[in-house]
């Protein structure tokens, strides 16, 4: 009695087994059923035309860029620090000034993108724009939070 007590745990064992093994042969398989993580990533809003938060802002996509992904929008008041002949701004205690981090932003990659409507608010056109900024657009917004979100605003 014991001998088939033991042999009929034994074969509900192995039919367990076989029952839930999901390996497969196929590389096709098992690549699919690995998930790819997003990379953490910071989104920083620049709203405003006062040079502290202007300065925070941009100071923080230049930090966070050397190990992060950085997307810096820039709206409403702060469009004038991005337009030829706008504002720059300087003071003590951050990465430089105004335009120099937007450029080292643009040129490492960085999309930096204006607002197209407080850009038309204020006269400007895309060719008003210093070099390497870009009209904001929905897709660029939804294809870098895709999977995460932090944000930052000035």
């Amino acid at each position: 009695m014991h001998k088939i007590f033991i042999s009929l745990i034994a074969m509900l064992v192995f039919s367990f087994t076989n029952c839930i093994q999901t390996n497969s042969n196929d590389p096709a398989e098992n690549e699919s059923a690995q998930i790819s993580p997003k990379t953490d990533g910071m989104f920083v809003h620049i709203s405003t035309n006062e040079a502290r938060k202007v300065l925070m802002g941009l100071s923080i996509a230049v930090k966070m860029e050397e190990s992060k992904d950085v997307i810096v929008s820039i709206d409403a008041e702060a469009i004038n620090a991005i337009i030829k002949g706008g504002d720059v701004y300087d003071m003590e205690g951050y990465e430089g000034t105004s335009s120099a981090m937007i450029n080292k932003l643009v040129q490492k990659g960085v999309i930096v993108m204006a607002c197209p409507m407080c850009l038309k608010s204020y006269g400007k056109t895309e060719a008003d724009l210093l070099d390497g900024i870009q009209i904001a657009q929905k897709e660029q917004f939804f294809g870098f939070t895709e999977g995460r979100i932090l944000k930052l605003d000035y």
